[in-house]
């Protein structure tokens, strides 16, 4: 049974109106730059990124002093250096393990769209940004993995780990106890060169930051991804540069782009530009010519925000591309899809709905017929008694024997309506669950 199915945003539920407005083309709120997304849109924001000054030689060069061996980077290295060059840029926040596979997927989607915008005529690279998130959230200290029956659990380092400071440092010890847990949870589905790739990257004293762009380094290498973390030493001259842009602008009309509120204290130094998520896509667009940002969807209102800091700045804004969303099933879970016959769309109505189409699915139809064989058992019964009407006692003995076997049909029906709802509450759980992975 083929389980592939693509979805509109429009049709999955707790997804902003304002996503979903502008992946569908329809005007985002007032701000006028905001043009839906297409690849015919990207040739004119090409030309005038092309026609701006960058450092390209500078950050190729400083890239290239680390060790990359994949031919594919290398490439992409020698490609930044050529004026024409345009960057499709994700930003990833530091995250344990690299968090959550959307974030993989986006990297991914960043080179598949440079690689169509390649194919359009415009040289093109992608750009990994790795960014430590200011808001110290629990969450990128913690993973979630399914065990082998599909259940959902959390496992995240002690709590004097998870509340480090975004520039401290990981502790081997307590990382090492958690991929321990997390053989113990996977067991052979947790690859031997994964957990070696974990151990190199998380256990060597690096900060969260720099893990996460190890690891992302070792894993988009062969698709020729440039990973940049914002906190790398090899930035620091052109965060000089940052600093001296804003000294020449700053002003006390910047708006404090999370809360729309006018600024009450000055931008004053690179990191309130490195550690933020609003402020990274203008980071991005400083030091590179950024055509597109993949976001999400958690993540447009926080781009529309930054338009104000662009303009600040003059700083062309790149286009904001939708980031592709994929829902990848287990064999388990197609199996169940399949035995109910629920299509992938249905598994993301809304919880209630789709509990109740998979209940109604499942009905007895043995009751149907019992209820049939009860009718003819009664009337030939009925029959039998009517041929010899001077004999009571076979009237007497039909009757009692209609009511024993009406008495055990009704049993078997019962039965059957206790095992419809045992197979009704085993379909909710099922379905339950592989919405809540």
């Amino acid at each position: 049974m083929d389980m592939r199915a693509f979805m509109n945003y429009s049709e999955l539920p707790g997804i902003p109106k304002l996503w979903v407005d502008y992946t569908a083309g329809l005007p985002v709120g007032s701000v006028s730059v905001m043009a839906a997304p297409n690849l015919s849109s990207l040739e004119s924001k090409a030309r005038i990124l092309q026609g701006r000054h960058y450092a390209r030689e500078k950050i190729a060069y400083l890239l290239a002093r680390e060790e990359r061996n994949s031919p594919d980077l290398q490439e992409s290295l020698a490609k930044l250096c050529l004026p024409e060059t345009v960057v499709v840029t994700a930003v990833i926040k530091a995250s344990l393990f690299g968090g959550s596979m959307c974030q993989i997927l986006k990297c991914l989607a960043a080179a598949k769209l440079s690689h169509q915008i390649a194919a359009a005529g415009i040289p093109a690279i992608p750009v990994c940004w790795i960014t430590e998130d200011s808001s110290r959230c629990p969450e990128r200290s913690a993973i979630c993995l399914p065990d082998v029956r599909g259940q959902i659990h959390k496992l995240r380092l002690e709590p004097e780990a998870a509340g480090m400071q975004p520039a401290s440092q990981f502790s081997t010890m307590q990382v090492l106890d958690l991929l321990q847990r997390m053989a113990g949870l996977l067991g052979e589905k947790l690859d031997a060169e994964v957990m070696e790739l974990f151990k190199a990257c998380y256990c060597s004293g690096r900060t969260l930051a720099f893990a996460t762009a190890c690891l992302f380094s070792t894993m988009m290498r062969e698709w020729g991804v440039i990973v940049l973390n914002s906190q790398s030493p090899y930035l620091t001259p052109f965060w000089a540069e940052v600093d001296q842009i804003l000294d020449q602008r700053r002003d006390r009309e910047l708006v404090d782009l999370k809360s729309n509120h006018k600024a009450e204290t000055e931008i004053e130094n690179r990191h309130v530009l490195a550690d933020s998520l609003y402020s990274s896509f203008v980071a991005t667009s400083l030091i590179f010519p950024v055509i597109a940002n993949l976001i999400n969807p958690c993540e447009l209102t926080t781009f529309v925000a930054s338009l104000p800091l662009f303009e600040k700045l003059t700083v062309p804004p790149p286009v904001a591309w939708p980031q592709p969303g994929v829902t990848i099933l287990d064999a388990r879970s197609r199996r169940t899809l399949a035995k109910y016959g629920f299509s992938i769309n249905e598994l993301f109505l809304e919880e209630q709905c789709a509990v109740e189409k998979v209940k109604d699915r499942i009905v007895c139809q043995a009751e149907e017929k019992l209820d049939t064989l009860a009718t003819e058992v009664g009337a030939g019964l009925e029959t039998l008694g009517n041929l010899f009407p001077d004999r009571k006692d076979l009237r007497a003995a039909c009757n009692c024997c209609k009511e024993r076997v009406i008495y055990q049909i009704e049993k078997l029906k019962e039965r059957c309506r206790v095992a419809v709802e045992q197979k009704q509450r085993a379909a909710e759980r099922q379905i339950r669950k592989m919405r809540n992975i």
